[in-house]
C-alpha cells in the first residue's frame, strides 16, 4: 500500500496536524540519515487490516 502511496496510485488525506506540524516533523526526519524510528502512528488509508 505504502508504494501506491508514493506512487501517486493511491490518495490519502492530510490530517490537521500534520498541516500545523508537519514541516517541523519532517526536518526532524531527514536531518541525518539515521533509520525511522518504530512504531510511528500510521494513518488510516495505509494501514493493513
Amino acid at each position: 500500500m505504502w508504494d501506491e502511496v508514493t506512487l501517486g496510485k493511491r490518495t490519502v488525506k492530510q490530517l490537521f496536524l500534520s498541516r500545523l506540524f508537519g514541516k517541523m516533523i519532517l526536518k526532524g526526519f531527514v536531518k541525518d540519515d539515521s533509520p525511522l524510528k518504530r512504531y510511528l502512528p500510521a494513518v488510516d488509508g495505509i494501514k493493513v487490516k
